[in-house]
């Protein structure tokens, strides 16, 4: 019997964040006010001014909030910008620093994952060790295009085993689980260039699979002998870059030390059917590894949508009610 709770990302409503309609403590208490949760997940740089450094009276305010509302905080999400410079790349001394100061974050705010991107292999017994004296647990994103037998995670993997500490893990995302393109995606390339025909080409080719590079360089040359602009054609580059198509139960592989889910989606219907986003077979895939960390909402359809068009709130709210249902399903005993 899997024990995982719900999450929101506080990422799923970026258009609301945008909006400015909205401060931080309204947001969080919209959340609450429409029954998401417990977990509570936040991107640092996204939502809090001056971030990494910790505000004593934001902190302040993030643990009445918590207090007041019964949230769990669930994840930090953080981020390691290696081109945050625009003349090289950070050093390590320049990621440790980064990397620590966003911990030390995450452990005030009483965060117990802290998420980030893959680090120098040599880094690892460092971060573990950092973790470890935090008391977090230290999740890097598997998110697509890379899955379980890619050798970035295959070697990682390795690390972690020699390394063999309880404070490093991994948190999948579920962009490299799908089963199609999300069609709003396929419709925003067509506002921006590309025709009908273009688009199913360019979703034939996703299906078939291959190497990202030469499935973008078939559909560049067939776009460019029909007069597409070069602006329309690279705009797709994000197709084999953020949507990957794997079998959901490699993730099983990754389930012993996995410490948080991103369960990313992007065009949920109202009776609970995606058709890109396999949900029941992903549920079944966290059950089956005995997974009891927090699961996060991720609604990414964002990116292409506008407030006028999709509401975040109505689809964190349709993605946290299926995975109630399945969950109330197997507790009962009545899941297929």
């Amino acid at each position: 019997m899997s024990g995982f709770k719900l999450s929101t990302t506080l990422f799923a409503l970026t258009n609301e964040w945008l909006s400015r309609e909205y401060t931080f403590e309204s947001l969080v208490a919209k959340t609450v006010e429409l029954g998401f949760g417990p977990g509570l997940e936040i991107v640092g740089f996204q939502s809090v001014r001056g971030y990494p450094t910790l505000d004593p009276e934001f902190e302040r305010s993030f643990k009445d909030l918590v207090e007041r509302y019964e949230l769990e905080p669930s994840c930090l999400s953080a981020n390691i910008d290696m081109a945050r410079r625009p003349d090289r790349l950070m050093t390590q001394d320049e990621v440790k620093e980064s990397l620590a100061a966003q911990v030390e974050f995450g452990r005030r705010l009483g965060f117990p994952v802290v998420k980030a991107q893959k680090i120098e292999d040599d880094l690892y017994p460092w971060a573990a060790d950092l973790a470890d004296k935090a008391g977090v647990k230290l999740g890097i994103e598997i998110h697509a295009p890379v899955f379980v037998e890619h050798p970035l995670v295959v070697g990682l993997r390795e690390v972690y085993d020699r390394i063999d500490s309880p404070a490093l893990g991994f948190v999948p995302d579920w962009s490299s689980t799908m089963t199609a393109l999300p069609t709003g995606q396929l419709r925003a390339f067509e506002r921006n260039g590309l025709t009908r025909e273009q688009t199913d080409f360019l979703r034939e080719l996703w299906d078939r699979g291959g190497a990202p590079h030469e499935l973008f360089e078939e559909f560049a040359d067939k776009a460019r002998s029909e007069g597409a602009t070069e602006q329309a054609i690279h705009q797709v580059r994000i197709v084999f870059s953020m949507f990957a198509h794997n079998d959901p139960r490699g993730w099983l592989e990754l389930m012993p030390r996995v410490v948080h889910v991103h369960a990313k989606f992007y065009e949920l219907e109202a009776d609970g059917t995606d058709p890109s986003i396999p949900h029941r077979e992903l549920f079944d895939v966290l059950v089956e590894g005995g997974y009891e960390g927090y699961v996060s909402s991720e609604w990414e359809a964002h990116a292409w949508a506008d407030m006028d068009d999709q509401d975040g709130f109505e689809m964190v709210r349709r993605h946290q009610e299926l995975y109630r249902k399945l969950l109330a399903e197997r507790a009962a005993g009545t899941l297929a």
